[in-house]
């Protein structure tokens, strides 16, 4: 479980500066308490460019959970479940949000199920990973410490 907080500083898009900037969670599912602080925003397609991608406004609600699909239930469920790029585009107020991380344990082999639903097609679009590996790997892509 983690704890965020957001500085009452307002986002400034063209030169960078996010509340937090757009990533994918890791894991399998997160789940995310807001206060009624917008800020949280999803990426309409993730595969697009960076300079053509849609960003929506996720609207905060009292007492309503956000649930985010994980890389790992991406790669598990052969692509069918996509991660969902999210980033916090801050507009100036303070702001507080409870997530739960839910993930495998490092040890565990995550092996993509093939064609899970009958409108899938084609071959697995993911290789096996252990998931622990795969973390250490992604932390060592993106400068985060283990």
């Amino acid at each position: 479980m983690n704890f965020n907080y957001y500085h009452p500083t307002k986002s400034d898009l063209a030169a960078g500066k996010l509340g937090c900037g757009s990533h994918t969670d890791y894991g399998m599912i997160t789940i995310l308490m807001t206060d009624k602080v917008p800020g949280l925003q999803v990426c309409k397609d993730k595969a697009q460019s960076e300079s053509s991608r849609e960003w929506i406004d996720v609207e905060p609600r009292e007492n309503h959970f956000v649930v985010n699909v994980g890389d790992m239930l991406e790669r598990w469920s052969n692509g069918r479940y996509v991660s969902n790029l999210h980033r916090v585009n801050g507009g100036g107020q303070e702001r507080l949000s409870i997530a739960f991380f839910f993930e495998p344990n490092v040890n565990a082999r995550i092996v993509p199920l093939g064609r899970l639903f009958a409108d899938q097609k084609g071959p697995r679009e993911y290789q096996d990973v252990v998931y622990g590996e795969w973390l250490a790997e992604k932390y060592k892509k993106t400068g985060e410490v283990l």
